[in-house]
């Protein structure tokens, strides 16, 4: 069997035996802030390539996060206001209830 074949076969067995098949992250979300709306990277993604002074339609909602590329900053509300997050190059943020910002975060921008 080919790599491709022998590839194709341990996809669809994973699928099988998790019952859900999971696509990466573009391979842009390696220089942008990665965030989902439920804790351990489920429910709804976004991906942040740039400032964002207002999580129009997902304000208030975001649950997991990893930075990506650099260091990012949450913000409580739109326009970069209260309180702030910092999350640093690379960290991984399963669940923000643990850090006290679970559904807060309105904005965010590189810092």
């Amino acid at each position: 069997m080919n790599r491709h074949v022998i590839g194709r076969l341990i996809a669809a067995a994973a699928i099988t035996v998790t019952g859900v098949a999971v696509a990466p992250a573009p391979a842009s979300a390696a220089v942008g802030l990665q965030v989902w709306f439920d804790a351990n990277k489920s429910g709804q993604y976004r991906n942040i390539q740039g400032s964002i002074s207002n999580f129009d339609g997902y304000n208030d909602v975001v649950s997991s996060v990893v930075a990506n590329g650099s260091a990012w900053c949450l913000f409580e509300h739109k326009d970069f206001g209260g309180r702030q997050l910092r999350v640093t190059k690379g960290q991984y943020i399963a669940n923000l209830t643990n850090v006290g910002f679970n559904d807060i975060a309105s904005s965010a921008k590189r810092c």
